[in-house]
């Protein structure tokens, strides 16, 4: 709901905060959002990761996530420039998302023996 609200209000928000200058780069917000729901939960799991003395598979979740979303950047700005690298943050953010839920299911499943 919030990150549909804050695509509703983009233009409002990047607007008041700085500027009508910056007025054009109000799609992009949605992007991010978008990238910060998917990040959100996996810094939950990350936590709940280490709290289960599984620090091994956050550092794997990150060593996953960083270079799918440099190459996605590669990939992606240089033909959709700032656009490109929204989506090179929600495609990061996503596979830390899925190695951590992945990594951490047979937990939640009830079994205890990670």
């Amino acid at each position: 709901a919030g990150t549909l609200a804050g695509r509703l209000a983009a233009r409002w928000l990047v607007t008041l905060a700085f500027g009508n200058d910056y007025a054009q780069a109000a799609p992009l917000l949605g992007w991010v959002l978008a990238a910060l729901v998917l990040m959100l939960p996996s810094q939950v799991l990350a936590q709940a990761a280490i709290a289960l003395n599984h620090e091994r598979t956050v550092w794997i979740a990150y060593a996953v996530g960083l270079p799918v979303a440099l190459a996605a950047a590669m990939t992606l700005v240089p033909g959709y420039g700032a656009l490109g690298m929204a989506w090179s943050m929600l495609i990061g953010h996503g596979s830390v998302l899925l190695v951590l839920v992945f990594s951490l299911r047979a937990y939640f499943k009830g079994d205890a023996t990670l």
